[in-house]
């Protein structure tokens, strides 16, 4: 039986993320991924301004060679252009893949194993040890799920609750060479889906197609082949789909067992953000876990030091968003889009740009503090 002190399951950006923090400072961990490689999980890609600085500060300081910087944002009610935008902020793409196996180049080999192909056949949070379906056990001191929306880990925790729904996606990377015309560096089409809007990112060498909202995935697929047959030259393409959790369900854990990102729950309603909630879950986690290790070993629970941090880490912003996420669709079926300008221009600067010195984070400091 193989033992460590932290056991991740889920090898997405939470959990290489914590790892990452983690084995750097000379904790044991183990992480299981069921896929075999890392950066297989459909994602548009976007950066925002305050997820760019946390992963500059964080991870990688010059991740710029790694991204296309975007200003000009075109907004579309229902395939017409109705304004240009250039934003203050300029908003990232990055190949979600390239992200991915940049955190596991970075992994402290000496104290992280990564097992792939590796599935739970089941989890023991009495005797605190993990067996796989090809045979492996693991018995760890502290467990971290990060495993995505369908979690695992989360079902196996009592007192856990079912997200309540989802804000479908359906996504591709289209080769740039295969555009028919330029396309603006961000486009966005509202007035289409129900709750939700399709997209084209411009990340450089690829395009970033993506289509969600509170709708079925076949629906959402066939108005994104739709929007690719028109833009593009591709014949043949293969559709990713990714629900993302959009209530107020979130969830980080019970007593040695830590949720992270899609797994927690962790994701904004207005625009289905989940990369820099899913950082600062792994950070935060991490240095909870850290704080443990470093002396305060008396805590019986430290989920419940993790959702403090993490409260003070993210203060209301996720609860605030889902909040303005239904006022602000309710009122484009309402309005038939007529106040589609005024609502982007009064709530995307707030929640997409939160992390610029205009804005600033309540609390990161004081729970990630030193970091590195």
């Amino acid at each position: 039986m193989k033992k460590t002190d932290v056991l991740i399951v889920g090898a997405g950006i939470s959990g290489l993320s914590s790892a990452l923090f983690l084995s750097k400072h000379g904790i044991s961990v183990t992480v299981i991924e069921k896929k075999d490689r890392v950066g297989t999980k459909p994602c548009a890609g976007g950066l925002t301004f305050k997820s760019l600085k946390l992963i500059k500060s964080l991870i990688e300081p010059n991740i710029t060679r790694h991204i296309k910087k975007n200003k000009i944002a075109s907004i579309f009610l229902k395939n017409k252009k109705i304004k240009k935008i250039l934003s203050p902020f300029p908003y990232s793409i990055i190949l979600r893949r390239q992200l991915d196996i940049l955190l596991y180049k970075k992994l402290n080999k000496k104290n992280c194993n990564i097992y792939f192909s590796e599935k739970i056949k089941s989890i023991d949070l009495k005797k605190n040890i993990l067996i796989t379906k090809s045979g492996k056990k693991i018995a760890f001191k502290f467990l971290i799920g990060a495993d995505g929306v369908f979690s695992f880990v989360r079902k196996m925790i009592k007192g856990n609750r079912r997200f309540k729904s989802f804000f479908n996606t359906a996504s591709a990377v289209i080769p740039s060479d295969s555009l028919k015309k330029k396309v603006d560096d961000m486009e966005f089409y509202f007035g289409e889906n129900k709750k939700g809007y399709k997209w084209i990112f411009n990340g450089g060498s690829f395009y970033s197609f993506g289509c969600g909202g509170h709708e079925d995935v076949i629906s959402l697929e066939k108005k994104l082949l739709r929007s690719i047959n028109k833009k593009t030259l591709i014949k043949k393409i293969k559709i990713y789909h990714h629900p993302i959790p959009i209530s107020n369900r979130i969830f980080y854990g019970n007593k040695n067992v830590l949720l992270l990102g899609d797994a927690a729950g962790l994701a904004g309603g207005l625009y289905g953000e989940g990369i820099f909630n899913a950082l600062i879950s792994s950070f935060v986690a991490a240095n909870t876990i850290r704080f443990h290790f470093a002396g305060n070993k008396d805590l019986d629970d430290l989920a419940y030091i993790y959702r403090k941090n993490m409260k003070i880490a993210l203060g209301n912003t996720l609860v605030i968003e889902n909040l303005l996420a239904q006022v602000y669709y309710t009122i484009m079926e309402i309005t038939k889009g007529y106040l589609l300008l005024p609502l982007i221009k009064t709530l995307s600067l707030p929640i997409l740009y939160t992390g610029h010195e205009k804005f600033g984070i309540p609390g990161i400091n004081k729970t990630l503090g030193d970091v590195f």
